[in-house]
């Protein structure tokens, strides 16, 4: 996925529907195991333009949505996202999953066929209109794979605290090409162990993954990473993929907490890392790995509690 002007990508696709909430574009309820906890179900069927906006009360399936999503005969899901409004939480979601929702696994899927990832999309046109955005998705319960290439367009400088979040013990996989870039963006998450407050794309507190299954997939990333959570794995397999920003590991409760950032194929990135001070005795990991003319300029930092 290579999305050089977000106008010169949208004039290759001719949208036959927009709506102003997931509900119009056709909500059915399914169950799923092991529970049976009945789940929405979007079937998209053509190229589709939702447009959103957050408010102090939002509402599923209007605002937010917690289900699945199908991609069968659509190419392009275009989301217009006007963030106007947080909850009591301070989140602006348009994914979300409750501690209290069933556990269950949700997929964003590009037709019925496995290993069709990357051949759709959905683009976030973002106008932040001074607010603060925060937990674009956050999975709290259960897991959510997305097949699509996922692109974030801010229209205009703002503030970000974290678009992407999983709590402990949950999943979010992102099985496409993955595409955030917050250098216009300002910092609003902080944490008394770091320097500064940061902007962050990824913030993990259970398993993340971005290009699963490690495709040949264009994956860029200007913004930073925070990782306190059982593992997280970052895929930069071509020769336009990058990460820039910072990458800060916390304290976790969990044995083993790994993180692990692979590059090939000449990606780049440019990392501040950061060991924060730990209260437990589970050991975090970091992993760099550097392959076919991939390049990383990495400054490490180890914070003592």
């Amino acid at each position: 996925m290579r999305i050089v002007g977000v106008g010169v990508f949208l004039t290759t696709f001719l949208f036959s529907l927009e709506v102003n909430s997931w509900e119009e574009l056709g909500i059915t309820q399914i169950s799923k195991p092991p529970s049976e906890a009945l789940v929405g179900e979007i079937t998209l069927r053509e190229d589709s333009i939702l447009n959103l906006t957050t408010s102090a009360n939002p509402i599923l399936n209007q605002q937010y949505f917690n289900g699945d999503l199908n991609f069968e005969g659509a190419k392009l899901l275009l989301i217009n996202l006007d963030v106007l409004g947080a909850n009591r939480d301070g989140n602006t979601s348009i994914y979300y999953r409750s501690k209290s929702n069933p556990p269950v696994i949700d997929a964003f899927t590009c037709g019925k066929m496995q290993g069709n990832e990357g051949a759709c999309s959905i683009l976030i046109k973002i106008n932040p209109n001074n607010m603060v955005v925060n937990h674009l998705m956050s999975i709290q319960s259960g897991t959510l794979t997305l097949d699509q290439n996922i692109a974030l367009d801010f229209q205009s400088a703002g503030k970000v605290r974290s678009l992407f979040h999983t709590g402990a013990n949950n999943t979010l996989e992102f099985d496409g090409g993955f595409i955030v870039d917050l250098r216009e963006q300002e910092g609003e998450f902080a944490d008394p162990k770091l320097k500064g407050k940061r902007k962050v794309a990824l913030e993990n507190e259970g398993f993340m993954k971005v290009n699963t299954y490690k495709k040949d997939f264009d994956v860029q990333i200007y913004g930073d990473i925070v990782s306190s959570g059982q593992r997280l794995e970052l895929n930069l397999l071509t020769k336009d993929s990058v990460f820039e920003g910072n990458f800060d590991i916390g304290d976790s409760p969990h044995y083993y907490s790994y993180n692990d950032v692979n590059l090939n194929q000449g990606a780049k990135a440019r990392i501040n890392l950061s060991f924060l001070g730990t209260t437990s005795p589970a050991p975090q990991r970091f992993t760099l790995n550097l392959q076919g003319k991939s390049n990383a300029i990495l400054n490490a930092t180890l914070c003592t509690a």
